[in-house]
């Protein structure tokens, strides 16, 4: 069952498809930590995917290309 942020988080990537932490961060008015926290979660729970550029990191849906 997910929290509330992680929901806010889910419905968030819905919208934009790909999104960086910082940005999740500033949607769901959390330190980025605290984001990195949820997402953390949804990842191990097959709910997003993490894509890792040279400077960035991005996550999306898991059922989104």
């Amino acid at each position: 069952m997910l929290n509330q942020k992680q929901e806010m988080i889910m419905d968030f990537l819905r919208r934009e498809i790909r999104a960086s932490t910082s940005k999740i961060a500033s949607y769901i008015g959390l330190p980025n930590e605290y984001a990195l926290k949820y997402l953390s979660e949804l990842l191990e729970n097959k709910l997003v995917i993490k894509e890792e550029e040279t400077n960035a990191v991005y996550w999306r849906l898991k059922n989104e290309s």
